[in-house]
């Protein structure tokens, strides 16, 4: 069971905002978000479908973005 207190969502919310920031420079921000959501206590599979769900529209807007062809 996921732990609910503020202090694990600000937790989660930082990862996330810091994750995106990775992913905007370089990619990567599933090494920071996966780990996160397994620390809070997500099972494994919900971590990894909740952070492919999550990287989606990223990756839409690679795709879909300026200068797309």
């Amino acid at each position: 069971m996921i732990d609910s207190s503020p202090g694990t969502l600000a937790f989660l919310l930082v990862a996330g905002l810091v994750a995106g920031a990775v992913n905007a420079a370089a990619g990567g921000g599933s090494l920071l978000v996966f780990p996160s959501l397994l620390a809070v206590g997500l099972p494994p599979l919900a971590a990894n479908v909740t952070n492919s769900i999550a990287q989606w529209p990223g990756y839409v807007g690679i795709i879909a973005g300026p200068g797309a062809t």
